[in-house]
C-alpha cells in the first residue's frame, strides 16, 4: 500500500508573521495545506498571499477560544466573555462541562468562519480546530460532523502514537509521562478511535495516521530534524498528516502565545526545518507521495 503525506500548517491568519512563514515553507518547502483563521486580523492578508499560491489547499481552523467571533455578540453570548471576546481554552471547557455552552451558538459560529473563508474566494479543503476543541464529544457530534458533511469536507483526527521506543531515550519519555501533553494525547487518541469508525459510517473522510512537530520535539527534544527524519521513515502505509506550526516572530505573537517569544521563536526553527532540501529529498528517497487535504477532499 503506498505511503502518502498531508503537511499541514495550522493558524493561516493569525499574524502576519505566521502567514509569511507558511507561504515560505510551502513555496520552498513541504507544507502542501493549512487552515485557516477567520476571526483575526491577519485573515485580509492571508487571502492576498493564498492567491498567488493555488497549489497550497486552505481548510478552516474553526476557532472558539481566542480573540473575538464572526457573528455578532448577542448572538453568540454563550461563547464570549463581557468584553465580547472568546473565554480561553480551560474556561470554555469548563462552560461546555457545565453545560453553559449552546450548541447552536457553536454551530452557527462554525459555519459563518466556514462561510467567511469561501466568500473570499477560497474552496476549503478540511477542517480542524484551535487548541483542538473539537475533538470534545459534544462539540464533535452535534456541531463538526454536521457542518463537514453540509459542506462535504474530511476532518482532522489527532491520534499520534507516543510509544516508549519511539522517544530517543527514557529521560525525554520520562519527562512526557510527567507533562501535561501526556494526558491530552492519551485522551485525544482513544477519542480518534471512537471517531473514526462514525466517521466513515456518516462517509467523512479522514486521514489514516497522525504525526505533528509538537510531539515530534517531546520525543527527540532539540532536534527537530532528527526526529521527523526519523517519523518520515517510519510512515505507515496509507494516508499521515504531519501537523507542523511554521511561522515568523513578532511582538504580537510573542504576547498572544501562551509560551511567549520562546513559543514565537520556535515557529522560526520550524520554517527552517521544514523548508529544509534534506526533508523532501528524503520523502523521494522513501517514494512517500505529498499530497493535500485537497486529494481526501474530492473522495467525499
Amino acid at each position: 500500500m503506498r505511503r502518502s503525506l498531508i503537511v499541514n500548517a495550522d493558524e493561516l491568519g493569525l499574524t502576519e508573521g505566521i502567514n509569511e512563514g507558511i507561504i515560505e515553507v510551502h513555496a520552498h518547502g513541504i507544507v502542501t495545506s493549512t487552515t485557516m483563521v477567520a476571526n483575526f486580523w491577519a485573515f485580509d492578508h492571508a487571502v492576498s498571499l493564498s492567491k498567488k499560491y493555488p497549489d497550497l489547499a486552505i481548510g478552516v481552523h474553526l476557532n472558539l477560544t481566542h480573540g473575538m467571533p464572526i457573528l455578532p455578540q448577542d448572538r453568540v453570548h454563550t461563547l464570549v466573555d463581557e468584553n465580547g471576546y472568546f473565554f480561553r481554552r480551560r474556561p470554555f471547557l469548563q462552560r461546555l462541562i457545565l453545560g453553559q455552552i449552546s450548541m447552536i451558538q457553536v454551530y452557527e459560529e462554525f459555519r459563518a468562519q466556514v462561510d467567511k473563508v469561501i466568500a473570499s474566494g477560497i474552496v476549503p479543503s478540511h477542517l480542524d480546530s484551535h487548541e483542538s476543541v473539537y475533538m470534545y464529544p459534544e462539540l464533535f457530534f452535534k456541531v463538526v460532523v454536521p457542518i463537514a458533511r453540509r459542506y462535504k469536507l474530511p476532518i482532522r483526527l489527532q491520534q499520534e502514537r507516543m510509544d516508549l521506543e519511539m522517544f530517543s531515550d527514557g529521560l525525554a519519555y520520562r519527562r512526557y509521562l510527567r507533562s501535561e501533553a501526556f494526558w491530552k494525547n492519551h485522551v485525544m487518541s482513544a477519542l480518534a478511535h471512537r471517531y473514526r469508525a462514525f466517521l466513515s459510517r456518516h462517509q467523512v473522510q479522514t486521514t489514516d495516521h497522525f504525526l505533528s512537530t509538537f510531539s515530534c520535539l517531546r520525543r527527540y527534544p532539540n532536534d527537530l530534524t532528527g526526529g521527523l527524519a526519523r517519523d518520515l521513515r517510519e510512515l505507515e502505509p496509507g494516508t499521515t498528516e504531519l501537523m507542523v506550526h511554521p511561522g515568523f516572530s513578532d511582538s504580537r505573537l510573542e504576547e498572544m502565545l501562551d509560551g511567549g517569544q520562546m513559543a514565537a521563536r520556535w515557529r522560526e526553527e520550524e520554517v527552517r526545518v521544514l523548508a529544509h532540501d534534506g526533508l523532501r529529498s528524503l520523502l523521494d528517497e522513501l517514494n512517500v507521495e505529498l499530497i493535500s487535504y485537497r486529494e481526501l477532499a474530492v473522495r467525499v
